[in-house]
């Protein structure tokens, strides 16, 4: 295993914290049976803020595995896609039948917080069959709920989410060819402390015109279902399920046949979708992704080309549809070790929309998108030896976006650098680096008179430039070590930044190390207000057992 303990005080604009932090990880094995151990203890745990400290112990049995405390459960993606869960994780794996569960807190009682927080539980179950190697088709369920005092007031609205979905895997020929889809659908309250309905109480929305009709059929239909899922009341997201704008799904097909990898996924994310265990899904879009990677000459040559095209506005119902559309290509060469590595690549992204950039309504125009960015980049690396072994690393990136629209943000850039890697014949490693930006960016022109900004965007320069200098040196074997690194930055950004380190390892598996850094910061065109420097010092202890 292994355990560190770190103390690090920063000094960040003006703002000075202390942090304390004991990490640890311990793993032990008898015969088929593996146990593993986390704790990871920090001063930034605080009762009116979401837990910082973490702890978990597992057993894994090959068969069968339970982890009790934090885990990270990842089971189809749209679902529960590595989300905190305190509680219980296990895993039982029989090859023809397995099930994955997790049930605990994802979300504590804050109640001295703004916003206050209520604590969420949740609980997801995904039983398989078939072991994943060329087949699996899988079931999950996930649903999550706010525990709240019913007695009036309630000060936060509390939610409960339900998902349900399926997932499929088939594949041929040592996964050669590969078909892999998963659909999932959603029913988020988003109050469940509001009475729930009856048949009266539909009739009696329906009446007060706040539901549809047709929405309240199809609730009275489904309501002795819906009831034994989650709370069903008129804060129901979506209010009629049997729309599917809380459906989403993605299906995607490859074949990997003579040095030919070639992939078609298609994806459609509705609106409404909502799932507490994937909370960064991107919703209310639909589309389709290509991508061909071909492998020639014995793996020494690439060729990769990408196009996707997506849109939203999935419901049908919004003023406009916004297009996506990306295509990626590039080429990589791979020759032998006495030659550089090179890759070049061009990439266009398109968005655009149907609304008029010239209609009467200011408001409306004002939500129109034509846009174009064009991007063009060389990617460069080399290792050689002379007075020791150096690899080197060079890449250029040029990027223009031209807006079609009244508005005319405008945007290029070109971004560069050059960095040196050395092992040198003495104990010395070092890095010497360069990096350019040059950019034209869109700014709000300000009136000289009175300081105020004026309702018109001017494209203004933002140029800078950074020199790297890193050294590492050993100064007695591998006992002690020490490293410095100046980093100055110039142009209309900028600052400079001094940071060194000693490393002593003072017996084969303990080692202390103690880090400091500086960085003057100096005002400029990103902040036209004086910057205050910044700095930290940190003492980590490391231990392996």
């Amino acid at each position: 295993g292994i355990s560190q303990a770190q103390s690090r005080n920063e000094n960040i604009k003006g703002a000075q914290r202390t942090y304390n932090r004991l990490d640890s990880r311990a793993y032990a094995s008898y015969g088929i049976l593996k146990t593993n151990a986390l704790l990871s203890l920090t001063s930034e745990e605080q009762p009116e803020n979401q837990p910082q400290n973490r702890y978990n112990f597992g057993l894994d049995a090959r068969y069968a595995r339970i982890g009790i405390g934090d885990a990270y459960p990842r089971m189809p993606s749209l679902i529960l896609d590595g989300r905190r869960v305190r509680g219980v994780t296990g895993d039982l794996l029989l090859g023809a039948f397995n099930v994955n569960a997790s049930s605990g807190e994802i979300i504590r009682e804050v109640r001295d917080s703004v916003p206050r927080t209520l604590r969420r539980t949740l609980t997801a179950v995904r039983p398989s069959f078939g072991k994943g190697e060329n087949f699996q088709w899988g079931f999950t369920y996930l649903k999550a709920k706010d525990e709240f005092d019913k007695n009036p007031p309630v000060v936060v609205k509390p939610q409960e989410n339900v998902v349900l979905g399926s997932d499929l895997l088939i594949a041929f020929d040592d996964r050669r060819i590969e078909f892999a889809s998963q659909a999932s659908f959603s029913l988020n309250n988003i109050d469940i402390s509001v009475p729930e309905f009856t048949v009266d109480s539909i009739d009696a929305a329906i009446a007060r015109k706040t539901i549809a009709k047709s929405d309240g059929d199809n609730l009275k239909k489904f309501l002795p279902y819906v009831t034994k899922l989650i709370t069903l009341n008129e804060n129901l997201v979506p209010i009629n399920p049997i729309g599917l704008t809380s459906l989403v799904y993605e299906t995607a097909f490859s074949v990997n046949y003579f040095g030919n990898y070639l992939k078609g996924s298609y994806m459609f994310h509705g609106k409404d979708y909502s799932s507490s265990g994937a909370t960064s899904i991107r919703k209310d879009i639909k589309g389709y992704n290509v991508t061909d990677r071909l492998r020639l000459f014995g793996n020494t040559l690439f060729l990769t080309g990408t196009f996707e095209n997506l849109q939203n506005n999935t419901s049908g119902y919004e003023i406009s549809t916004t297009t996506y559309k990306t295509m990626n290509t590039s080429v990589s060469l791979f020759p032998s070790s006495t030659l550089p590595n090179i890759t070049i690549g061009y990439v266009v992204n398109q968005n655009t929309n149907t609304v008029n950039p010239l209609d009467t309504n200011q408001q409306l125009a004002q939500r129109a998108i034509d846009e174009e960015t064009k991007r063009y980049f060389v990617q460069m690396s080399y290792d050689f030896s002379l007075w020791g072994r150096h690899n080197t690393t060079l890449s250029v990136d040029i990027a223009n976006k031209d807006d079609r629209t009244p508005k005319n943000q405008d945007i290029k850039s070109m971004n560069g650098f050059l960095l040196i890697n050395t092992t040198h014949t003495f104990p010395l490693e070092s890095t010497v680096g360069l990096s350019l930006s040059k950019n034209t960016i869109p700014q709000l022109k300000i009136d000289s008179s009175s300081g105020t900004p004026l309702a018109k965007l001017v494209l203004e320069p933002l140029d800078y430039s950074t020199i790297t200098l890193n050294a590492r040196y050993k100064l007695y074997k591998d006992i002690l070590k020490l490293s410095a690194t100046f980093a100055p930055t110039f142009g209309d950004f900028e600052r400079t930044m001094i940071e060194s380190s000693l490393q002593y390892s003072f017996a084969q598996n303990q080692a202390l190390v103690l880090q400091a850094q500086f960085i003057a910061n100096k005002a400029s065109k990103i902040s036209t207000q004086e910057n205050t420097n910044d700095s930290f010092i940190s003492l980590l202890y490391r231990i392996d057992f």
